[in-house]
């Protein structure tokens, strides 16, 4: 599996999850967000092990890395969220979580 299909796949994911207002995303949200996540990834032929992995790697990296107002853009449908922001995830989850891939 090529790390840039990773990418994209989580680009996607995080247009299609419902992010709250806060930098660190409660339960309920962490979950729906993973599940959405998992199964975008599934419908681009990632396993279920791997697509597991690297969407919990790609939760926690919004946790860590995105402010409350960062996270709110993200969640955007009008506007779209900003390509920068959308970029930095994208960046984010390559680097940190490129295990999950394995």
């Amino acid at each position: 599996m090529k790390l840039s299909h990773l990418s994209g796949l989580f680009a996607c994911a995080v247009i299609l999850a419902p992010l709250g207002a806060q930098a660190a995303m409660n339960e309920a949200t962490r979950a729906e967000f993973t599940q959405q996540c998992i199964k975008e990834a599934k419908n681009q032929g990632v396993d279920d092990k791997t697509a597991k992995a690297h969407c919990e790697c790609g939760a926690r990296q919004i946790d860590k890395n995105f402010t409350d107002a960062e996270i709110k853009a993200l969640n955007g449908k009008n506007p779209q969220p900003p390509q920068e922001l959308v970029g930095k995830l994208r960046d984010v989850v390559a680097q940190q979580c490129a295990q999950a891939k394995n």
